[in-house]
């Protein structure tokens, strides 16, 4: 019985790809799911096209600068995407001010009610999400939207393990902080 022949590496696809571009799309064809349900949930569905897109654009200009001895491309995509979200805050706020929230709503008074409680708490943790500084945001989004592990976080955001959980411990604590000040503050009103 012939052993089936085990898919080249994201590090093989993206040396080959220096020389002929089609090794590059089947990097492409391996991750854009990911990248965009990441890109998805950080900036809402009309810009993930675009920056999805705009990853593997970078990702192609500067794929001389991928380090071979990484076998996944996966964590370098993710950090390519996270700095292109970071060029339009203005998008994410957007995006993290309704994330959870069906336009659609029917009215009937206690889905009407579930509603406008859900949008309340996305919009306290979309609040205390960008109250976070960038890097704080930026690991916690990565980890919780992108599914990824410290060891992805840190090549994404391109500093270490011990850095990210660092990063993780303290915007996890911020961002409790500010949920619980924005529910004490409704509480009293």
């Amino acid at each position: 019985m012939p052993h089936a022949r085990r898919p080249p590496s994201d590090a093989r696809l993206i040396e080959a790809s220096r020389h002929d571009r089609r090794p590059f799309g089947e990097l492409v064809d391996r991750h854009h799911r990911a990248i965009h349900r990441y890109l998805h949930r950080r900036v809402g569905a009309d810009l993930a096209d675009d920056l999805a897109a705009e990853t593997f654009a970078r990702a192609f200009q500067s794929r001389h600068r991928y380090v071979a001895s990484r076998d996944s491309a996966l964590p370098w995509l993710y950090g390519i995407a996270t700095n292109l979200v970071a060029g339009h805050r203005r998008a994410e706020e957007r995006a993290l001010a309704t994330l959870g929230v069906d336009e659609a709503v029917q009215f009937d008074a206690d889905r009407v009610a579930d509603r406008l409680d859900a949008q309340r708490r996305s919009s306290e943790l979309a609040a205390a999400l960008l109250a976070l500084p960038r890097a704080q945001r930026d690991a916690v989004c990565l980890q919780a939207l992108g599914d990824l592990s410290l060891d992805e976080v840190a090549v994404a955001l391109d500093t270490s393990v011990d850095a990210v959980k660092a990063l993780l411990r303290r915007g996890r604590a911020r961002a409790r902080d500010g949920l619980t000040t924005t529910r004490e503050g409704t509480a009293d009103a």
